[in-house]
């Protein structure tokens, strides 16, 4: 049996709460369930694969239904239908805005597929 080697503790949930893997540019999105989550990441479950236009070394887990909250990520391991992510620093919003042009937040209802 392997030891934890977290730098921070993670919180399980009960009943896993629906999330987003989204492309960093909002055009692309994938269904998933966060198992648990910590400061600096979270398990996640998808059933089927991740879509392969995302860039799982700089996507977004979406954390609230109206997606206002969400966090740069990179994916870390993947087993079966169940995925870690490591959260990255966010990019200073001068980074973003010359990057892309601002839009509104991209709700877990929407479907960019």
């Amino acid at each position: 049996m392997s030891k934890e080697q977290r730098a921070k503790p993670r919180v399980a949930f009960r009943h896993a709460f629906k999330s987003r893997i989204v492309a960093s540019d909002g055009t692309r999105s994938t269904a998933c369930l966060v198992l648990d989550i910590s400061a600096t990441g979270a398990k996640v479950s998808i059933s089927g694969a991740l879509d392969p236009r995302i860039e799982s070394k700089n996507c977004f887990l979406v954390l609230t239904p109206n997606g206002t909250v969400r966090r740069r990520s990179r994916l870390i391991w993947s087993h079966g239908g169940q995925m870690g992510f490591e959260f990255l620093p966010d990019m200073p919003a001068s980074a973003v805005s010359a990057s892309k042009p601002a839009g509104r937040p991209l709700a877990m209802s929407d479907s960019a597929s």
